[in-house]
């Protein structure tokens, strides 16, 4: 319900004060749904399952932020360092990333008991 009361809000608003015409009615599909997504829905996730929203948003959004703002690094210089001229050098780009992708996962997006239980598994071969 408060998504459709947002987008029809939004829609109008888009098309009738912006004249956006049916771009209008789009970006307000778009915000309405990213803000219901991205904000209400993990609220009441977190209050129906009793868990604190600080720490929701510290422990899964800040963390997840971090993780990719990590990422978009390694990603970056890659992308610098190789120029893509084709789909070797496109899947070699894919493939360095994802090795650079591991340990940022392993080392912060992944609790310390999960961490251990692979360590154990890896150390054991």
């Amino acid at each position: 319900m408060i998504e459709a009361g947002l987008n029809l809000g939004l829609s109008l608003l888009f098309v009738f004060i912006f004249d956006w015409g049916f771009a209008g009615v789009a970006a307000g599909t778009l915000v309405s749904l990213f803000m219901v997504r991205t904000f209400v829905q993990p609220w009441y996730a977190c209050r129906k399952a009793r868990i604190a929203w600080r720490g929701f948003l510290v422990n899964v959004v800040g963390l997840g932020l971090l993780g990719g703002a990590l990422f978009a690094i390694p990603c970056l210089a890659v992308r610098h360092m190789l120029q893509t001229d084709s789909w070797v050098i496109f899947w070699l780009q894919v493939a360095l990333a994802l090795a650079a992708y591991c340990p940022i996962a392993l080392w912060l997006l992944l609790p310390a008991g999960d961490r251990k239980r692979l360590w154990a598994l890896f150390s054991a071969w």
